[in-house]
């Protein structure tokens, strides 16, 4: 299963043109450890944000949705600087 869910993200990451991935499931399943696992191995960076125990993040798309202000509170957030290297996951949205 572990083999499984990967292949499929490496092949999402191999893709030319990806648009965001939405991995959606029942909870407790392995879906924040897959994605943080995939984040680890295949990116050279991992930003990782929950959104539910980050309550200073809960109301960033709210008002601005400026994406220079987006990825400052997200840097200052996680202690990343993202760049194109980076994979970005959003959890408990």
């Amino acid at each position: 299963m572990k083999r499984s869910r990967l292949q499929k993200l490496y092949s999402w990451k191999n893709k030319s043109y990806r648009k965001p991935l939405i991995i959606s499931g029942a909870r407790q399943v392995g879906k924040t450890w897959i994605m943080q696992e995939f984040g680890k191995t295949a990116f050279d960076k991992l930003a990782y944000i929950n959104f539910e125990s980050s309550k200073r993040l809960q109301n960033m798309f709210v008002d601005d949705v400026s994406i220079p202000r987006i990825l400052t509170a997200l840097q200052l957030e996680t202690g990343v600087k993202i760049d194109k290297d980076t994979l970005i996951v959003f959890d408990d949205i």
